[in-house]
């Protein structure tokens, strides 16, 4: 049985024996290597840091239509929803066959293993388990395991908070075709519900963000290539159906290892529909200043404005090149984060996702130095007193919210990773700060 197997067995039966055959993640030694300069083709063997230059070097196909007219596109009346579907087909079409090239028994025990998770994690979305859920994701509210509580949601924070909303369907490295499947009908269930929503109250402001992870791009038994070319697939069928429905659409990041999948997915949502989305990037990630030029030379490229939201980073990766695990280096970091973002003012639409007081002021006295627009994001339930104090001055433009049955599920893993990880850096590092 693989180490991860053993992790998420650990994790549902409480069981000593199993956490402790776990190895511990091995501490990064060596220091971030600096970024390549050369353009590089996003592969199974591609690393971490030359990913943003690559992005940025590579031009749009001959299919893509030129610059005027992308922007142009972005406007024009949207492809029938059938169009969607047929997309949607062939990408369903992709995973099934997926099932027959190797990958059925890897497949097969991820899904045995989340369909227990599920079960041990249920009652986390009934009261009074829920309040306990929230408490252990410092205060945030689940919406639900379905679209349906996400959509009444959405309208209760339009209601109390006056602001908008971005929907997120949280999930943890899905591995099978059946759970991918499950995501994508999941995500478009979503669409159907907001847009109701939105007839109901057209001013209504609400966003969905995309998780590739769950989208295709960690199923088990397949190549990069295979899993981006899903991951895309599915992407792309989902961000038709919201730009019909007139609801914008971001995109998620976790960890560190799923990046090049991301960006590959976002960029091709961009260049084959000529539709702006907004990109999370992480300040964990000492290539994520990089990213976010490249993001932004997409954007002027295609003669959109592309947007960005600015996050943290949720998983602590000691075992990971280029992510900064300690607090105070990770906050100056993220405040450079920031005044890069805005300094590309021009190209993007930059929201900062913090609960983080000391980001926030620097995200507002940067933005007066720089003259540039920025608005806040910020996670329902977390810190309310900031939110509030925020909310005031006009600054929180929307609130996140996650729904799902495998929101529960996502807080443990993450939890029980970042415990992991901290543990190990702590018998290195035992006076630092880790974050």
């Amino acid at each position: 049985m693989t180490p991860r197997a053993l992790g998420l067995i650990a994790v549902l039966l409480h069981s000593p024996a199993a956490a402790a055959s776990i190895e511990e993640p091995a501490v990064q030694r060596a220091a971030p290597p600096e970024l390549s300069a050369a353009p590089t083709p996003l592969s199974a063997s591609t690393p971490l840091s030359p990913i943003a230059p690559a992005l940025e070097a590579q031009a749009p196909p001959a299919s893509i239509p030129p610059l005027a007219a992308a922007a142009r596109a972005s406007q024009a009346p949207l492809a029938p929803v059938r169009e969607a579907e047929a997309s949607g087909k062939l990408a369903d079409a992709e995973i099934s066959a997926a099932l027959f090239d190797g990958a059925r028994a890897a497949q097969t025990a991820s899904r045995v293993v989340l369909l227990a998770q599920r079960a041990a994690t249920l009652p986390a979305h009934v009261w009074p388990f829920s309040r306990l859920a929230s408490a252990l994701s410092h205060g945030e509210g689940m919406a639900g395991p379905t679209a349906g509580s996400a959509a009444s949601t959405t309208r209760e924070i339009a209601r109390s908070h006056g602001v908008g909303a971005v929907v997120g369907r949280l999930s943890w490295e899905l591995h099978d075709a059946w759970s991918v499947r499950g995501a994508v009908r999941s995500y478009l269930g979503l669409v159907d519900e907001l847009a109701e929503a939105k007839k109901r109250d057209p001013k209504l402001d609400v966003a969905i963000t995309l998780d590739v992870e769950a989208l295709g791009a960690q199923l088990d038994g397949l190549p990069l290539a295979e899993r981006e070319r899903v991951a895309a697939a599915n992407a792309r069928r989902i961000a038709l159906k919201a730009r019909e429905a007139g609801i914008p659409v971001e995109f998620d990041v976790g960890a560190s290892a799923a990046l090049p999948v991301l960006l590959s997915v976002a960029r091709s949502v961009v260049l084959e529909l000529g539709m702006p989305v907004r990109l999370a990037v992480a300040a964990r990630y000492a290539v994520s200043e990089a990213v976010l030029r490249a993001w932004a030379a997409l954007a002027r490229r295609m003669g959109l404005t592309l947007g960005v939201r600015l996050v943290k980073g949720s998983f602590i990766e000691g075992d990971s090149l280029g992510a900064q695990n300690f607090r105070r280096p990770l906050l100056e970091q993220y405040k450079r984060l920031v005044t890069e973002a805005l300094r590309q003012g021009d190209a993007l639409d930059v929201a900062v996702a913090t609960q983080n007081e000391e980001i926030w002021r620097h995200a507002r006295a940067e933005a007066a130095r720089l003259g540039a627009r920025y608005s806040v994001q910020t996670i329902r339930g977390v810190n309310e007193p900031l939110q509030q104090k925020m909310r005031a001055e006009g600054a929180v433009s929307r609130e996140y919210v996650s729904y799902g049955l495998d929101t529960p599920v996502m807080g443990l893993m993450e939890m029980w990773t970042n415990w992991r990880q901290k543990r190990a850096l702590r018998r290195r590092f035992p006076n630092a700060e880790i974050d």
